[in-house]
């Protein structure tokens, strides 16, 4: 004789394997902006489309569940994760994307909200220059037994690496995380319960303001409308989503912290080339260790053609690399070089070397100096970037056109 309850359960696995995960929650709300206790860190500051920087970072994600069918049968024996995308696009066609994970966490079967610890940044000071910029937040759930162990190696990497820079996505960079993660997705390994998908260009969609932002997400709006009806009673303590200041343990939803601030460097000097691996501020060093190299009149002939090279090379790297605003990109230009003008001159007078006074500044030729990319043209004249004159470097009236 057939047990009707087994049957039943057949049936229901059944239908579960042939429903696409999505189907159990499709509603998810637009990102709203919360109170916090930090309000102070956000007084007075904007989000400037080509005039700041931009970070995201993931503070909290909660999972709620009511302890139906789909965790009962769906969600036996499987973990769930968060995966966080991040999409941008630049002028002259460059392209950045990276992929990043929470570690997988057990389902519950009971009507209780399970936190996924995270609070790293997706994004770390991006330029607000981009023509596009999209986030994709998403809910998984493991597919397949044995994928548990992937999510954590994926999330163990994701913790561990830094921000990928726009500089090393131009030169074709890809995080091991997103490579691990893309694969996880593309094979099936895991399915998507909720996504919080939103264009932030127009920087509008966030009226401009940074701070902390919640999306909520269910099987239909009404299960959260509560909440979004009146946004203006959210209120984020630093660890718990609040309602009415009533804590909210039944709704499922991610916080995430938006940041700006107007420029990446705070001080224009050579510190800033220390961590810096780009082909612009090796030269712009280079250019700066020519200079211990003068100890006579002819070797001083020689570095002052390296040192000019050097910098004009480095500005044309600059001005390509879309990881910096334009105006600072000028700031650190004019900065370096007058530094390394000031440190030559001192050189110069140090070693008591005797200079022809040139008035204009000669102008090397340059006829062999080309520029360190190839897509770039061979340079034929070079303007007084370095001079023979002491601090002439001052009088912006003869600095190389920008």
């Amino acid at each position: 004789m057939k047990n009707p309850l087994f049957d039943k359960s057949c049936l229901a696995l059944l239908l579960a394997s042939m429903l696409p995960l999505s189907l159990f929650a499709q509603s998810t709300s637009k990102w709203l902006r919360v109170q916090s206790n930090l309000e102070q860190n956000f007084a007075g500051k904007k989000i400037k489309l080509n005039g700041s920087y931009l970070s995201i970072q993931i503070q909290q994600a909660r999972i709620y569940n009511k302890s139906d069918w789909y965790t009962t049968l769906v969600g036996r024996n499987r973990q769930a994760f968060i995966a966080a995308e991040v999409t941008a696009n630049y002028p002259g066609a460059v392209n950045f994307t990276d992929r990043r994970s929470s570690d997988a966490t057990n389902i519950k079967k009971s009507k209780q909200p399970v936190d996924i610890g995270w609070g790293h940044n997706i994004i770390e000071f991006i330029p607000t220059s981009f023509t596009k910029l999209n986030l994709k937040v998403t809910l998984n759930s493991t597919a397949k037994d044995g994928v548990d162990d992937v999510i954590k190696v994926a999330s163990a990497v994701s913790q561990s690496a830094p921000p990928l820079t726009i500089a090393q996505s131009t030169l074709g960079v890809i995080t091991g995380a997103k490579q691990i993660l893309d694969q996880v997705f593309n094979k099936s390994l895991a399915q998507t319960y909720l996504t919080s998908d939103y264009d932030l260009s127009p920087l509008s969609i966030f009226s401009e303001q940074p701070g902390y932002y919640v999306s909520f997400g269910a099987d239909v709006a009404t299960q959260y409308q509560q909440y979004t009806n009146d946004p203006s009673k959210l209120s984020w303590d630093g660890q718990n989503l609040k309602f009415n200041n009533n804590f909210i343990n039944d709704a499922t939803y991610f916080v995430i912290l938006i940041e700006s601030r107007d420029e990446y460097f705070e001080k224009k000097d050579f510190s800033i080339l220390s961590s810096n691996q780009t082909p612009w501020a090796s030269l712009y060093q280079d250019s700066f260790n020519c200079i211990s190299q003068v100890i006579s009149k002819p070797t001083y002939d020689t570095q002052l053609a390296n040192i000019r090279n050097n910098l004009l090379n480095a500005k044309v790297f600059l001005d390509k690399d879309n990881g910096y605003l334009q105006s600072e990109k000028i700031e650190i230009n004019d900065a370096l070089k007058a530094i390394v003008q000031t440190s030559l001159d001192k050189r110069v007078k140090d070693l008591g070397l005797t200079l022809s006074p040139v008035t204009p500044p000669v102008i090397l030729p340059a006829a062999s100096t080309t520029v360190l990319n190839d897509s770039s043209p061979v340079i034929k004249d070079l303007s007084p970037i370095i001079t023979e004159r002491p601090s002439i470097l001052i009088d912006k009236t003869i600095i190389l056109p920008r």
